[in-house]
């Protein structure tokens, strides 16, 4: 009975060292291919991403003649809101 138990703990214990080892090998893989230099940054490019794909997309919301409804702030009216002196887009 002794040893049924030793085979079926020495079973899970190979079982656990070997999830290991290719957890193990799976974090220096990324780390060679560098799949964690930039883990911010690529949230913001999806983004950056979406808002192009949005500004490309034509909407029902759009001018028909220009293909286009934004409003080109300028400097004094972005500047009169307080946020600056750079002009902004506004959608």
């Amino acid at each position: 009975m002794s040893g049924s138990i030793f085979d079926s703990a020495l079973i899970v214990v190979i079982f656990f060292a070997l999830m290991g080892c290719g957890a193990a090998l799976i974090f220096l893989w990324c780390r060679r291919t560098r799949q964690f230099d930039d883990i911010e940054g690529i949230k913001y490019r999806m983004l950056e991403r979406a808002l192009r794909e949005e500004e490309r997309r034509p909407g029902p919301d759009r001018d028909a003649a220009t293909g286009d409804d934004d409003h080109e702030v300028t400097d004094a009216e972005h500047t009169a809101s307080g946020n600056g002196s750079s002009p902004v887009r506004r959608h």
